[in-house]
């Protein structure tokens, strides 16, 4: 891992793991996100691009069906 001595000297934080396995070297994120409410899904990033396109075609429909707009 070419960051984990900045990350060890603290030149550089961490925000995430991209392997399946946590490292001993970084934070928890996923447990600090479960934390604030947040749900995991796993999955791949072709899966989350489709689902967060989904979730803007939805929530956007609803905004013009409910003649929602912002103050």
């Amino acid at each position: 891992m070419g960051g984990l001595p900045h990350i060890k000297s603290k030149k550089l934080r961490a925000q995430a793991v991209t392997t399946d396995k946590p490292s001993k070297y970084l934070p928890d994120v996923r447990e600090k996100l479960e934390n604030q409410g947040f749900e995991i899904i796993p999955g791949s990033s072709d899966e989350s691009r489709a689902f967060t396109a989904a979730e803007v075609e939805k929530f956007g429909k609803l905004t013009v069906e409910g003649n929602i707009t912002k103050e």
